[in-house]
């Protein structure tokens, strides 16, 4: 027959030490696991964030790019004058004049600005249509987009913008020896030649030996030119001053 064991009540009411802790074992898993399925939601929730916003970056970019494209087959299409048979039979698009073709770039270039222009796209517009205006002699127009151009450009901090800057100073000099402030084209050139970008040399000096001529700085003017004869014998224009030596003869339009 068994030994019966005497239990003592106060013995029957302490609790078991094994199954309390396993207790607090399990409230603490459970607590930590609701804490780990709300960090997991909001990780879940983060990444589907980033990838809208990615998604939407990409979308507003294509837009862009396709108004971008839209500008360029613009300025791609023939004047009416320059359709072969072929394209007239098969109807192609062409316009009567380089006017009408350059103000519908224009309008093209100035939505990608309005929409987005802040994007890369944008900036790219505003370079274009600095240019188009340089182009149609608008001379205020082009250096109005060629500031906001550079202004830009700084925000994006591109690996050309160094290159970028010089051709916008170019373009400005150009513009303001078109409107006749000589001394503003003189500097924008002069910044050009203190970049000591060798590509971009000759042509800045070209441009300053023309308006030291327009400012009567004969002697100088000259010296200029035979800088570009001496440094840069094959440029195009090094060329272009064995047929015309004064500088008085180089007009804008004579530019390569």
């Amino acid at each position: 027959m068994a030994k019966k064991i005497k239990v003592s009540r106060k013995q029957i009411k302490k609790p078991d030490e094994f199954i309390t802790f396993t207790d607090r074992v399990l409230k603490q898993l459970s607590e930590k696991k609701n804490l780990v399925i709300g960090a997991g939601a909001g990780i879940v929730l983060l990444l589907l964030l980033i990838n809208l916003v990615a998604y939407s970056y990409r979308t507003q970019r294509q837009k862009a790019e396709y108004l971008l494209a839209q500008a360029f087959s613009i300025l791609n299409t023939p004047l009416t004058e320059e359709l072969t048979t072929d394209q007239i039979i098969k109807g192609s698009k062409s316009y009567a004049t380089q006017k009408e073709r350059s103000e519908d770039a224009i309008a093209k270039f100035k939505q990608v600005i309005d929409k987005f222009g802040k994007s890369e796209p944008g900036l790219e517009a505003r370079y274009h249509l600095a240019s188009l205006y340089l182009e149609r002699k608008e001379w205020e127009n082009a250096l109005y987009y060629f500031q906001e151009f550079l202004s830009a450009l700084k925000e994006h901090h591109s690996q050309a913008e160094f290159n970028l800057t010089l051709t916008a100073y170019l373009g400005m000099a150009q513009a303001y020896y078109g409107k006749g402030d000589y001394e503003k084209a003189l500097e924008y050139y002069q910044k050009v030649l203190d970049s000591k970008a060798e590509t971009y040399l000759a042509e800045a000096s070209l441009g300053k030996a023309r308006t030291l001529a327009k400012l009567g700085k004969t002697q100088p003017a000259q010296q200029e030119l035979e800088k570009i004869i001496q440094l840069y014998p094959d440029s195009i224009y090094a060329c272009l001053l064995y047929t015309s030596p004064s500088p008085r003869d180089l007009s804008p339009s004579r530019m390569p």
